[in-house]
C-alpha cells in the first residue's frame, strides 16, 4: 500500500495455538467497532474444546 501505515494491531488478549483468530471479521459503518472470531478457542471456565469466541474491539475518538 503506498503511503499507507499500520493504524492498529489486534490480537486476542487470550490467543492459543489453533484458535483460529481472525478467521471471520468485521467493522463496523463508522469504523469504531471492529469483531474477529477465533472459531477454535476453548471455552472459558468450562473447558470445551473449539466452542469459538468471538472479541470486540472499539476505537477511542482521537483529537
Amino acid at each position: 500500500m503506498d503511503g499507507g501505515r499500520e493504524e492498529a494491531y489486534v490480537k486476542a488478549p487470550d490467543a492459543g495455538e489453533y484458535d483460529l483468530f481472525g478467521s471471520a471479521v468485521a467493522l463496523s459503518g463508522d469504523g469504531r467497532l471492529f469483531a474477529a472470531a477465533a472459531s477454535g478457542a476453548n471455552g472459558p471456565a468450562d473447558g470445551l474444546r473449539d466452542t469459538g469466541a468471538v472479541y470486540l474491539f472499539s476505537r477511542l475518538a482521537t483529537r
